[in-house]
């Protein structure tokens, strides 16, 4: 009942051709007209940090819904995904990443592979929100990360999480993260 199957390769885009004719037919046959799609129409947001500093907990929050997997475990989300929203009578494509740790420590296959195409989100993104864990010291990763987001070009937003776990906080508390955050992070000082 499910017609013939259609052999595809993604990695060699074999058989891929044929495959987009069959879907734009169906389409056709249902009076759909299919028009062109390309990403820069909309405005899309990247969260970027290192691995559990809570980039899918906010993503969450942002689209009002459990849509991401989040844990105490590390490296739960393993590539981008991107997601459609809509605010304020406007579309967005807000991209949930794989946290990036040092080159050193990412482990071979699939968490290799997630940080190389988060990184590659760099390229296709307009703003870039780097989120940084508020209970730990900013590291030569988050260093990195300031680096190629300023050589990306694209616009940066700092987000400082997990605020509800300093401890001491007094009046100036939030200033003098701010201060410590464009300190160690100068490269941002745009952000």
């Amino acid at each position: 009942g499910l017609e013939e199957p259609r052999h595809v390769s993604a990695i060699r885009e074999n058989g891929l051709g044929d495959t987009l004719d069959l879907l734009f037919e169906a389409f056709e046959s249902l009076d759909k007209s299919v028009q062109d799609f390309s990403e820069n129409e909309l405005p899309t947001i990247a969260f970027i940090g290192e691995p559990n500093v809570g980039k899918s907990s906010i993503v969450n929050q942002i689209l009002g819904e459990d849509r991401f997997i989040t844990s105490d475990i590390a490296h739960t989300t393993r590539e981008p995904n991107d997601t459609l929203v809509e605010f304020d009578d406007k579309q967005y494509v807000i991209v949930d990443t794989a946290g990036v740790r040092r080159k050193a420590r990412v482990a071979a296959g699939l968490e290799k592979s997630g940080v190389r195409q988060t990184l590659e989100v760099l390229k296709r993104v307009d703003i870039v929100v780097l989120v940084l864990d508020a209970s730990k010291k900013i590291d030569h990763q988050e260093k990195r990360l300031a680096g190629l987001i300023r050589d990306a070009g694209i616009g940066c937003i700092i987000a400082v999480n997990k605020w509800d776990l300093v401890e001491g906080k007094h009046t100036n508390a939030v200033k003098e993260m701010e201060q410590y955050v464009y300190g160690h992070l100068p490269l941002l000082s745009f952000a």
